[in-house]
């Protein structure tokens, strides 16, 4: 009994291997070799069952006595013995041309591999080249950034930028001006990456000529928008606020362009700085002048952000907001302004649950002591 169990395993077993074999050409390319091997495999499961129905009534292939006893009719013997004779050699012929067939999808296979691993090493190269260029037009945008803050008597001043990518769309600047005020610079390029980056190192460049021309803030401000303006493609912009701060006085005059300020006062209370106007680049002829001044006094901050903080999320969604960032300006505002804005930035990221920056983030800092 024991041999008739193994037998009808083994038929089965080549009705699966027949399925798998046919399922290769049904999912992947129809190949001659494994239609070859499949029927091969076919035969070699009708042979097994010739042979299993000449012993099926005996016990095993031999008896006790060791003599070969069949148990089936000679009529079936004969067919069974046919069945045999002729599958046999279809089967070698069959597996010989599957095999000899399959050799070339090796060989493709081996060509395949060695030309992936070239290109991975030419892919790799590429990237080693890419990430040196990415690494040189960091530091070359770090260091169009202030490196010190500037030190204006009765003032404290800080900011910082971080790009959510290589290269930032935002920046921010000091500028002294022809009058001995001190002009302080956010402003956001749209998007961020390269082609921002590119975009915020013109802006910089010509807000400084533009400043060494004229104090004006309102002009030089105008006088950029018409420049972005025409050389612009629809759709890219920049956001810009501008404040002249007098040192002696505290008075401060500002212009923006889609970007906003705030001053913060010494008890607790914030003013929006900023009109209704469009960024830079998207109407030409936008009147683009200097807003009313406001005094800053003793213990008044002046606090400008890209909108990377505020536009900030937590995994679950819900934005960090400006109120989140009053209340940290708050607690921590008897601080310097640089670890004030490190608190800030601090906060942001803990805020994110330091999940990847989405958007560039700046922040700038200016307290009157």
């Amino acid at each position: 009994m024991a041999f008739k169990v193994v037998f009808i395993g083994s038929i089965l077993g080549q009705l699966v291997a027949t399925f798998l074999s046919l399922r290769i050409n049904a999912r992947y390319r129809r190949y001659s070799a494994w239609l070859l091997i499949s029927a091969s495999s076919v035969l070699l499961a009708i042979m097994q069952f010739a042979v299993l129905l000449i012993f099926w009534e005996t016990d095993g292939p031999l008896q006790a006595d060791g003599q070969l006893q069949i148990g089936i009719s000679p009529s079936r013997w004969r067919s069974c013995l046919i069945t045999l004779m002729t599958s046999a050699p279809m089967v070698s012929v069959l597996f010989l041309g599957g095999v000899a067939l399959i050799e070339p999808l090796f060989i493709g296979a081996a060509k395949a591999e060695s030309l992936l691993k070239q290109e991975k090493k030419e892919l790799e190269s590429v990237v080693r080249a890419t990430d040196a260029e990415l690494r040189l037009a960091q530091q070359i945008q770090q260091r169009l950034l202030p490196r010190t803050s500037p030190n204006i008597p009765g003032f404290d001043i800080s900011g910082r930028c971080t790009a959510a990518r290589w290269t930032s769309g935002d920046y921010f600047d000091y500028i002294k001006m022809g009058d001995g005020t001190l002009g302080v610079v956010i402003a956001d390029v749209t998007g961020h990456g390269t082609g921002p980056a590119l975009l915020m190192a013109t802006t910089r460049a010509l807000l400084r000529a533009l400043a060494q021309a004229s104090t004006n803030i309102g002009e030089i401000l105008s006088s950029a928008n018409r420049s972005l303006s025409d050389d612009l493609e629809q759709g890219w912009f920049v956001t810009v606020f501008i404040a002249s701060i007098e040192p002696k006085t505290g008075t401060v005059l500002y212009t923006n362009a889609g970007q906003e300020g705030y001053l913060l006062t010494e008890d607790g209370s914030v003013t929006t700085l900023g009109l209704e106007r469009p960024p830079l680049g998207v109407l030409r002829d936008a009147d683009l002048k200097t807003a009313d001044p406001v005094e800053m006094k003793h213990g008044d901050a002046l606090l400008l952000v890209s909108d990377g903080i505020p536009e900030t999320k937590s995994p679950s969604g819900e934005l960090y907001g400006h109120n989140r960032m009053f209340e940290c300006f708050q607690k921590n505002r008897k601080k310097s302004a640089e670890l004030i804005v490190q608190s800030l930035l601090d906060s942001v990221r803990q805020f994110a649950h330091d999940a990847p920056q989405d958007d560039d983030v700046t922040a700038v800092v200016v307290v009157r002591r």
